[in-house]
């Protein structure tokens, strides 16, 4: 019977390295996440911004994601002549919440978004993404706060999870989107893209 075993976990960890080399894949790590992410533009061509930035971010996690409508609003928090574009966009990924963090940055860069060193908390930007959810987990780090400490606060933020989630729980104000969004005390226009005009 011992003899068995060994054979059998032998060939388990050959299947195993075998998958990985062939595949880049990691097949005894197959527990995927849900991230919930929400691109914002204001600055340049707003609908080609966030159509690259879904672009880069869906060949990241390999996925094309499941997707809100694009919404208009003005800027939250701060004055600025042209509105804010946003779209919010669901992965499943096996990504831990730092890479997930790590690669949305990268792309900021990669599309001209330059961080302010002032300390203006709130500009205009090229691009913008914001992680809202890694799944229900709630985390507070010197780098990252899970769920998005102001979503609640933010009618443009809560409209687009009402069209994808509007059940889904906040796992720390224990809350249903459909309920924040009725509380929150933001009463900016927020309109489809489409209904702008």
């Amino acid at each position: 019977m011992a003899k068995v075993q060994l054979i059998t976990a032998q060939w388990a960890t050959y299947l195993h390295e075998w998958y990985t080399t062939w595949f880049n894949k990691d097949i005894l790590s197959t527990t995927e996440s849900k991230v919930f992410l929400l691109l914002g533009s204001n600055l340049g061509n707003s609908v080609a911004i966030i159509e690259q930035a879904k672009m880069l971010l869906s060949e990241m996690f390999g996925q094309a994601p499941a997707e809100s409508a694009i919404y208009s609003s003005p800027p939250w928090g701060f004055n600025a002549s042209g509105d804010f574009l946003n779209q919010l966009l669901i992965f499943n990924t096996e990504f831990g919440v730092n890479e997930v963090l790590a690669g949305c940055l990268k792309i900021e860069e990669k599309l001209g978004r330059v961080r302010m060193t002032t300390s203006e908390k709130y500009t205009s930007r090229i691009i913008d993404i914001d992680l809202l959810y890694y799944n229900r987990e709630v985390l507070n780090t010197a780098t990252l706060t899970v769920p998005h400490p102001r979503l609640h606060l933010r009618q443009f933020a809560l409209i687009p999870l009402v069209e994808m989630e509007p059940q889904m729980t906040h796992p720390v104000l224990l809350k249903t989107h459909l309920q924040l969004l009725k509380d929150c005390p933001d009463k900016s226009t927020v309109n489809k893209l489409d209904e702008r005009d």
